[in-house]
Parts: C-alpha cells; sequence; structure tokens
C-alpha cells in the first residue's frame, strides 16, 4: 500500500490542511465490496426466514364469577408469560381493580359466596386443590 499526505494552507492561508490519500493493492476495493454485498444479503435471507407471530394475544384468561363479574388476565411482560396481572370487572363492567402478576393466579373455579378453587403444586409438582374465600370487593 502507498500513502501520500498532502500539507497545504487553505484558500485564505490562514489554517493549516493535511489531506491523507493512500493507494490500495489491486482488488481489495472489490473484494470488500463483494463481502458487503455478501453479508447484505445473508441478512435480507435471515429476516426474511425470520418466524414472527402473526398476533401476540393480549389476554392469557377469562373467568365469570357466580355474581357475573369477570376476571381477566393479561400476558405478562413478555409475549411468551402467561402469568400476567388479573384485573376484576364487576358485573356492571366497571374495574374493581387488579391483581398483582403470579399472586394468586386464575382460579380455576369459582362458587357461591365469593369461593375460589385453585390448584397448587408442591416441590414434587404434586397437585393439590386449595379453596378460599374472597373478600367482598374481589367477587
Amino acid at each position: 500500500m502507498v500513502a501520500h499526505l498532502l500539507v497545504r494552507f487553505d484558500e485564505e492561508a490562514t489554517e493549516l490542511m493535511a489531506e491523507l490519500s493512500a493507494e490500495l493493492p489491486a482488488g481489495v476495493i472489490e473484494q470488500a465490496r463483494a463481502e458487503i454485498e455478501q453479508a447484505q444479503v445473508q441478512a435480507r435471507d435471515e429476516v426474511d426466514n425470520t418466524e414472527l407471530y402473526a398476533e401476540i394475544p393480549v389476554l392469557r384468561g377469562l373467568r365469570a364469577t357466580w355474581n357475573g363479574s369477570f376476571w381477566v388476565q393479561r400476558r405478562g411482560d413478555e409475549p411468551w408469560d402467561d402469568q400476567g396481572p388479573i384485573d376484576v370487572l364487576g358485573p356492571d363492567g366497571r374495574y374493581r381493580g387488579t391483581l398483582a402478576a403470579g399472586a394468586p393466579g386464575m382460579p380455576m373455579a369459582f362458587g357461591p359466596d365469593g369461593l375460589v378453587a385453585f390448584v397448587e403444586r408442591d416441590e414434587l409438582d404434586v397437585p393439590t386443590i386449595v379453596v378460599k374465600r374472597l373478600p367482598e370487593e374481589a367477587r
């Protein structure tokens, strides 16, 4: 590679300017262009062949209580997170509150007088049905 350094004053002769030019060996620029084009083709192919969700559902669960209230479970922070927060809506459609993600989770069944059934698993993944009574404002 041959390099040239040109030092000169600008047109008003007030500032010193330097220019560096280099002559590259034959074929280096063409080879670099070919490699860049190949990388662009590969990047386009990866984008074209990437599988994306056509849609990401926002709701993960919907349950109705005996008195007509709705429990609506949203997705979590990630699209694959099924344990998001639960919004509670009254029979009239008014918002009553939100239960934090993962606690206690969406009940498997609702019963009379605010009874709810959950399935809890122990450290050996053995399921146990737990029945609880909800406070009045969550029914």
